[in-house]
């Protein structure tokens, strides 16, 4: 067992889970709040593993918003300028 100390709002968050008859103790909402976390950083972990495995072996593009910009402005123009035409 481990001891903590959380600041008073997440103390006052936890009693109101425990008066309320969603958990039985302090430790069962925090612990509960613990395992969502856990779970959310796993999927997230499952779901960018392919990427990260693609940048690992070479196949990311480096990604320059300056060009990105220029290619934007780029094509916009010439929508502008066919639409202009009309």
């Amino acid at each position: 067992m481990t001891t903590i100390t959380l600041h008073s709002q997440f103390t006052r968050f936890l009693d109101e889970l425990v008066k309320s008859g969603t958990f039985s103790s302090r430790e069962e909402a925090a612990e509960d709040a613990i395992l969502r976390r856990k779970k959310e950083i796993d999927w997230l972990r499952a779901e960018l593993k392919p990427s990260i495995d693609e940048l690992n072996q070479g196949k990311g593009i480096v990604w320059n918003p300056k060009k990105i910009k220029a290619e934007g402005r780029k094509r916009l123009a010439s929508r502008m300028a066919r639409v202009s035409k009309k």
